[in-house]
């Protein structure tokens, strides 16, 4: 008799990853991503990562941040 595997639950949101710190250098309106800090409009994370959409990347509305990771939602 085999038994099958549980399915693997799909995770977006880094467990354990504290988001009450807020980096008052990096400041963040986006509620919707895990580093969003609980305690105002800034990242909790000590460093971000920003990229271009784009080859010719020439204005603010073609870079994005790249450490953006969506909450988890129940």
């Amino acid at each position: 008799m085999q038994h099958s595997k549980p399915p693997k639950i799909k995770r977006t949101e880094p467990f354990g990853m504290p988001n009450d710190k807020p980096n008052m250098s990096i400041e963040c309106s986006v509620s919707q991503c895990v580093h969003h800090c609980t305690k105002g409009n800034f990242c909790s994370l000590e460093t971000v990562k920003i990229g271009g959409i784009t080859n010719s990347t020439t204005a603010n509305d073609t870079t994005d941040c790249q450490s953006f990771v969506k909450k988890y939602k129940c």
